[in-house]
Formats: structure tokens, sequence, C-alpha cells
């Protein structure tokens, strides 16, 4: 089975390389191998022309269309030596830059003709396409913001491409956007000023609907014979429980069913998809089992609310009792 190529773009200091080292670990405890790479780079031969490209300040007035070359010499690479032996074994490789870089860099902000650009491109990567690109996107004002206080923390280290004029990346950010809007069907574009957090869940919502596909809506029974309607969203949260239909915004995180305490002890075992296939590392409404349980918060509410489990047999026994 083909792995997949997922792709991370932005202009400088939009945080790709911190939301993919915390997507790794996610994809991983799901059970996939993951490829972490960056553009330019990747391969010996890469990291020597990011060098070149990036840090070497005798290359500062480096003609575009050199530069243009030199990034996807980088590019092919790291297409035939890493992304595409990795795709073929069925892994997911998540990329910080990839051509798009080169079109809104070298094409919008360099101005290069863009028929030109796709053309080494394409002798770059040929038919190597991302299945799912993330741009993430801040104002050019934090960007720079950005930029200061990191370079504030850190050693000095020449960069051609941060110390670019700011007309410079507004054509960037141009350029990134009309990319976007001719494929929309392939971007999923992101405010990169929210939280790091709260960007991982939007990034992790998506790929859960790339990798598992379109949720579906079951109709099943309880032991009390109460319906109850599973409604598994691609990444989202229920908010009311499934069976009374009160708010339950405790007892939903990483579970597939949104119960309340009452009434997940009620619930017997249904016929459902693993808990894998819905993105859930334990299985609720279990006869007799703990539910909503996990390692964090053994025994209690994943957002520690206070309430306690009540999955014993006696507490289940007494609610469907009652529930007839």
């Amino acid at each position: 089975m083909r792995g997949l190529l997922i792709t991370f773009e932005g202009t400088e200091a939009t945080g790709k390389g911190v939301q993919v080292q915390r997507l790794i670990p996610w994809l991983q405890e799901r059970g996939y191998t993951v490829c972490s790479l960056r553009e330019p780079g990747g391969t010996p031969t890469g990291e020597e022309l990011r060098h070149v490209l990036k840090h070497q300040p005798n290359c500062e007035g480096m003609d575009p269309v050199t530069e243009l070359l030199i990034m996807n010499a980088s590019r092919a690479e790291l297409v035939r030596k890493i992304i595409r032996p990795s795709l073929d074994n069925g892994e997911i490789v998540l990329c910080d830059r990839f051509y798009d870089s080169t079109c809104a860099y070298q094409g919008y902000g360099r101005g290069l003709d863009l028929s030109l650009v796709q053309r080494v491109v394409h002798a770059a990567v040929g038919g190597t396409k991302p299945d799912l690109t993330f741009l993430l996107q801040i104002p050019v004002e934090v960007s720079e913001e950005r930029r200061r206080r990191r370079n504030a923390t850190r050693p000095f280290t020449f960069d051609r491409f941060e110390a670019a004029e700011r007309e410079f990346f507004l054509r960037v950010q141009e350029g990134y956007d009309e990319i976007a809007a001719r494929e929309p069907e392939r971007f999923r574009v992101i405010d990169g000023t929210r939280t790091p957090e709260e960007v991982q869940a939007q990034i992790r919502q998506h790929l859960v609907a790339l990798m598992d596909g379109p949720p579906q809506a079951f109709k099943e029974t309880v032991l009390a014979g109460v319906p109850i309607t599973i409604e598994p969203l691609d990444g989202s949260i229920l908010e009311r429980c499934c069976m009374c239909r009160r708010p339950t915004p405790c007892w939903t995180q990483d579970q597939l069913l949104a119960l309340c305490p009452r009434c997940a002890v009620v619930a017997r075992p249904i016929d459902l998809p693993t808990p894998e296939q819905w993105h859930t590392r334990e299985w609720v409404a279990m006869e007799g089992v703990q539910p909503l349980m996990s390692s964090e918060t053994p025994g209690g509410c994943p957002k520690r609310c206070g309430s306690a489990q009540t999955s014993n047999a006696d507490d289940q026994a007494a609610l469907g009792t009652t529930a007839r």
C-alpha cells in the first residue's frame, strides 16, 4: 500500500517545523511509520546545497535562476533517494516545504517566469505530488516579530531568505494565496497565529479525514433498550450524550462515543468498528469494563473535572433497572 506525502508550507516563522514534530508521535501511536524531512536538505547532498542556498554569506547576491536550479537539485535528490522509496514502503512522509515553496519564493518572490519555475520543478519531482498540503498563514508583521524573538535567543546565523525585505515576503504570501486557490482540494489553509495546540488540532482533524475517510452514522441500542445514535466525527468532539443528550463536555476526549458517566455504565457492548478505525485509544460503553479511561486520568474525567468513574457491576445493574 502506497504511503502519503504530507507537506507544510508558509512564509518564515509560521511554526511549520513545530507542527511536524508534534505530529510525528501522534501518527506513530496510530501505527504509522513516519518519515520526517525538510527542504532544502534531507540528504547529504541536499544538506550541502542547503548551506549554499541559505547560510553562505558570499552567496548573498546569488542570481534567482541559480537559486531555482540549486533548490531543485536538492529536491531531485530528496525525491529519488528518500521520498519515493518511503512512499513505496507505505510510510507517511512529512515534509517541511516542498515545491510550492519554490513557486511562491522563486516564482512570486524573486519574480521568475512561472512557466520556467514549473518546468524545473517538474524535472525534479516528476509525478511525485503531495496528497495534502497545510498552508500556515501569518501576517508579515507577526513573522517579523517571531523572527526577532527567535534570533534574540540564538547565536547569529546568516540566512539569505530571512534577510530579504518585507516586500519580498508580501509577494511570497500573495503567491501562496494564489497557489492554494488553484488547488483547494489539496490545500488546507490554517491560521498560524493561533496557539500551537489549536493549530495541531486542526491538522490532526484534516489528517483523520484523509486517512480514515468520511465519518458514518449508526443507530444501535443499549442494554435497557434505549436507542442511541452514534455519530463519530472526523476528529472533532461530540458535546452531548448519545443516550440522554445531556451536555457532556468533560467525557468526550479521545472517545468513540459521547456518553455521560451515568449512561456510559448502562451501555452494552456494541458491534462497531475497532477503536483504531475511529481514532480512539479506548473502547467505550463496554459492559463491566471501565469506560472513558485513559492512562493519564485513571478512574476519572479526562479533563479532571472531579467526576468519578461509575462503571462497576452494581452501578450498571442499578442504572439498567432504572432505565427499564
